[in-house]
């Protein structure tokens, strides 16, 4: 796990703003395949991901996107885009060119955030200019018992030029920011590829010993 939220407050608060179940941000969790370089990030909240839209006492919110980055990649953000209408607090639509609201899902690598969004402490939103690095394999849906929505994305981080042993962060907010949710994860080196690297110093060191004597 990424991320666990502390759950909606008395008489509805969630952090840093108002609207109980519907705008809590509850979990965010990861997984990855050892022997590919595919990574997996859920996202678990009340808010509705299934339409990325919910209306509450006639206004109409938003999901964001889910923002990224790497220690690896540093200076550099990343957007995994869900693929569905977004717009923010003030109803304009955010995309990253398309004019429509919506991007086709994928990863992309961001040039610009907007952030027009209620609780602006809450950004980065959505993205509003970025370029298409790599698809998503996507999953959505609804937990009754726990009343919440998840959705989960899938995709090969070799294509951002990662490699096995880095860690990042990943944080997720809708258009009121009325609570976030921000967590940190880490994909290790293989234990089969650290031991041959480990085998490798070792033999080095060994063939110096005896060139030595």
């Amino acid at each position: 796990m990424i991320a666990d939220d502390d759950g909606v407050g008395d008489h509805g608060f969630v952090n840093p703003g108002w609207g109980g179940q519907d705008f809590d941000a509850e979990y965010l969790f990861y997984t990855y395949d050892k022997t590919t370089s595919m990574l997996t990030i859920g996202l678990q909240t009340g808010f509705d991901l299934v339409d990325g839209h919910i209306q509450w006492h006639g206004h109409d919110y938003y999901a964001g996107d889910l923002v990224m980055t790497f220690d690896k990649l540093a200076g550099r953000e990343f957007a995994v885009d869900f693929g569905l209408l977004t717009r923010d607090s003030e109803g304009d639509l955010v995309d990253a060119g398309t004019g429509t609201g919506i991007d086709a899902a994928g990863v992309y690598e961001v040039s610009s955030w907007n952030n027009d969004i209620t609780y602006t402490s809450s950004g980065p939103f959505a993205m509003d200019g970025g370029t298409f690095v790599t698809a998503v394999n996507s999953a959505v849906g609804y937990d009754v018992l726990a009343d919440s929505y998840y959705r989960t994305v899938t995709f090969d981080y070799s294509e951002l030029g990662l490699q096995p042993g880095f860690n990042f962060t990943a944080h997720w907010t809708m258009s009121c920011g009325n609570d976030l949710i921000l967590g940190t994860g880490h994909v290790p080196v293989p234990g089969g590829l650290a031991l041959l690297s480990l085998g490798l110093v070792a033999f080095a060191w060994a063939r110096r010993q005896t060139i030595r004597k």
